[in-house]
């Protein structure tokens, strides 16, 4: 089959007398268009291979495109009655790089939310969490703290450590956290909190050398023994392990550490006859540190 022009028509596309010139256009184009494409997509994929720009600048860009700015999101939960307005917020949670993510990077799934020293912060230790079954992620701890009017909410790591500045009394905080817990897991757990300054004194108490830190603990209890409970847990063997009530607090040092435990924990708790909730002295002062 042959093309045949027809009279009077002019002659365009790749098959007229200009059609070379056409071609060699449409070809050029298209050549440019790849080149910018590979430009803007490839050669800084293997530069960065190789080192960066800064290795070869003479492909760094003339005029490089902006960066985007990363907005901060922050959530807020609304004022709570009966808190003084310098603390009726919470500072934000959310970090460029991620919910919950500490800015300077380190342990960013350790601390959640940040703290900024206010008066009136406790430290509220659950008892036995994120064990045996009983479940409470650190996100619903301080939602449910948050509800029942905290601000400056924080939680360390994952075994129910929350720093706040609950509304009202202390006792009436943790009470009600205990309570607004078994409502939504369905399990009991006791609360138990301290100031700073109560946590500082009993680090400052502890009688016992220290080993290793992961080896010391210091049980938080709910009340003081009385001094009959106090002289029935003296009366149960230690072998090389060392234990000793001051106060409302348990000491612990562990000659091998807890996994490796040679007294009772459990029998001595019960001869006390009060819950208490134990944290290794690394926990106890970092919790200070994030307190103060």
């Amino acid at each position: 089959m042959t093309w045949t022009p027809v009279a009077g028509r002019s002659e365009v596309g790749l098959r007229s007398a200009s059609g070379p010139l056409l071609g060699a256009a449409m070809l050029s184009t298209f050549l440019v268009a790849m080149d910018a494409t590979i430009l803007s997509t490839a050669v800084p994929a293997v530069v960065g291979d190789l080192g960066g720009f800064t290795a070869f600048p003479c492909l760094r860009p003339a005029h490089p495109p902006p960066r985007r700015r990363q907005r901060l999101r922050v959530r807020r939960p609304a004022p709570s009655a009966g808190v003084p307005p310098h603390l009726s917020q919470s500072p934000p949670r959310c970090w460029p790089g991620g919910r919950g993510r500490a800015a300077c990077g380190g342990r960013t799934a350790e601390v959640r939310g940040r703290h900024t020293g206010a008066v009136g912060v406790r430290v509220v230790l659950l008892r036995a969490v994120n064990v045996g079954g009983a479940k409470l992620p650190m996100a619903d701890l301080r939602r449910i703290a948050e509800q029942l009017g905290a601000v400056n909410v924080s939680t360390y790591i994952a075994s129910g450590n929350l720093i706040c500045a609950p509304p009202g009394t202390a006792e009436a905080f943790d009470r009600a956290l205990e309570q607004a817990v078994q409502r939504e897991f369905g399990y009991f757990r006791e609360a138990i909190s301290r100031t700073p300054a109560q946590l500082r004194q009993a680090l400052d108490a502890h009688p016992f050398e220290v080993l290793k830190d992961s080896y010391s603990y210091i049980s938080f209890l709910l009340a003081a023994p009385t001094p009959a409970a106090v002289a029935k847990a003296a009366g149960l063997e230690t072998f090389e392990d060392r234990c000793q009530v001051i106060g409302s607090e348990l000491h612990i040092r562990y000659a091998a550490g807890a996994g490796k435990a040679q007294m009772n924990t459990n029998a001595i708790g019960r001869a006390l006859g009060v819950p208490g909730t134990a944290r290794n002295l690394t926990t106890v002062r970092k919790l200070v540190e994030l307190a103060s």
